[in-house]
């Protein structure tokens, strides 16, 4: 019923992963190998997959050529840093069996990772279409589809680990440029400038000098101006048009990163006004004010930022935004908001009772997890037993390896090194890239007792791995005390 098509150049480090979840699943897997000088065809082939090997011309090209040598009657589209589980891919093959024949084509949910294992950004996509002559890709990168009509948004998510190095991130980015840039000069050429193709060409601009400016300043003011032109080109913006509604969050972004908090306020404002309850926004809201100085109204904005993230998590993000195709950048800062900014905030505006109160009030609407991870750190602020608040979490997000880690923590503060070690080790099982919760399980086998040279060593090693991908200074503490229990372990000579 499915074909799965892969393009890839250079992949022996991710594919296997991919391929993995792949096999047993589809009817085939076409992949369309650009130039690897590696093990990627290699690979490919020892998982049964259908190999061509074609010379690079661009995305659209490449994925093309695969669709042209499928024989589904859905197209499911995967790159080599992906992955999908076996519930996830039932959940679509289920929706796509009953699908309307309005739709040709569909979204899924893409779970963007960072190196240490948490979530990065929510984004998605139109990977799956219907075997039709007359569907097609189009655009050397940003590569999108042209008649596919109406589009479904399936509640689906897959796992894309691409995103882990920012020198990768960097990478992309420039290439992205270059590409970009000849578009946009041969749509100019070709009279095309009132096409929206053209402006979205600019959207894509400003998301790589975006990425651009975090290692070269230079690439911010890059990305204001052209996001200033984005507005110009589109002269009149359309609340449901995602890159309508995510300009403003790479613009924003930009202005705040080179220190021009006021006309950072006006964008965000203005944003606001389209979209009040837009995650992204509603972040820079609370970065804004921050750094403003105004920490009351900062602490408001994060916990409508932290309602609004454990909304689209918990249900269907495309029926939150109201067919909006969903993105999200900031979601990666929610457990970092939760477990640090918001406790922060909460010392730095005395402690208020009412602030707790209204976190707790958003907590009984919502069970959401990371309000209730937030609360439970409020909670233990105030010296009070967090326990009830994390055993709640427990209960309801009982498949989330957070809920697990911040369990395995509270009985680690308690001393209770049995119980931690139970948590913490089922957090990693559920999620073994969450290198937190290997570095802390690592210590409380230690302080539990377990210490043998290999427990020793493992730990050692996730705390070393901890703290190079984090720069978190507070194990290193826990990793000297490691390092000394190693070395008292070694023979005498």
């Amino acid at each position: 019923m499915i074909s799965a098509c892969v393009i890839a150049k250079n992949e022996e480090k991710n594919l296997p992963r991919l391929l993995k979840s792949l096999k047993g699943k589809f009817k085939e897997i076409i992949l369309v190998d650009t130039g690897s000088t590696d093990k990627t065809v290699e690979i490919a082939r020892e998982f049964g997959c259908r190999v061509f090997q074609i010379k690079w011309t661009g995305f659209a090209d490449a994925r093309n050529f695969a669709v042209s040598k499928a024989t589904g009657e859905w197209v499911w589209h995967f790159d080599a840093d992906f992955e999908i589980e076996d519930e996830e891919f039932l959940k679509a093959k289920r929706h796509l069996m009953l699908l309307d024949e309005k739709y040709n084509s569909a979204d899924v949910i893409i779970e963007n990772y960072n190196i240490d294992g948490t979530v990065r950004s929510f984004s998605s996509h139109c990977f799956i279409h219907r075997n039709k002559p007359e569907i097609r890709w189009k655009g050397r990168v940003h590569e999108y589809l042209e008649n596919a009509e109406l589009t479904f948004g399936l509640n689906v998510k897959v796992k894309h680990f691409g995103y882990e190095d920012d020198a990768v991130l960097r990478k992309k980015a420039l290439r992205n440029v270059e590409l970009l840039d000849m578009e946009i000069k041969e749509m100019e050429k070709d009279g095309k400038t009132e096409d929206p193709a053209y402006a979205y060409k600019h959207f894509y601009l400003v998301q790589s000098y975006t990425v651009l400016g975090f290692s070269d300043e230079k690439y911010f003011q890059m990305a204001v101006n052209v996001a200033k032109k984005y507005f110009s080109l589109r002269k009149e913006l359309e609340s449901n048009n995602i890159f309508d509604v995510h300009i403003y969050t790479y613009l924003v972004e930009a202005l705040t990163r080179l220190g021009r908090f006021e006309e950072a306020e006006k964008y965000i404002r203005e944003a606001l006004r389209k979209k009040p309850d837009y995650a992204d926004y509603l972040f820079l809201e609370g970065f804004v004010r921050e750094q403003q100085g105004d920490y009351s109204l900062a602490f408001d904005s994060y916990c409508a930022f932290l309602k609004e993230v454990d909304a689209f998590t918990k249900d269907n993000p495309f029926a939150r935004t109201g067919g909006l195709t969903f993105l999200s950048d900031k979601a990666v800062h929610a457990y970092n908001v939760a477990s640090e900014k918001l406790p922060e905030l909460f010392k730095k505006v005395g402690m208020c009772r009412e602030k707790k109160r209204q976190l707790e009030e958003i907590w009984k609407q919502t069970r959401g997890l990371y309000t209730g991870i937030a609360l439970a750190r409020i909670i233990k602020l105030s010296g009070e037993d967090e326990g009830r608040v994390l055993k709640k979490i427990y209960r309801i997000y009982s498949r989330h390896y957070l809920a697990y880690f911040e369990v395995g923590n509270y009985f680690l503060g308690k001393g209770d090194t049995e119980k931690a070690v139970k948590y913490l080790e089922r957090a990693v099982e559920l999620n073994p890239h969450f290198v937190v919760a290997r570095a802390f399980l690592g210590y409380a086998k230690v302080v539990a007792g377990l210490s043998d040279r290999q427990t020793l060593v493992d730990a050692i090693s996730s705390m070393k791995e901890y703290y190079e991908k984090t720069g978190n200074v507070t194990i290193l503490p826990a990793l000297k005390q490691c390092l000394v229990l190693l070395e008292n372990l070694k023979p005498e000579r």
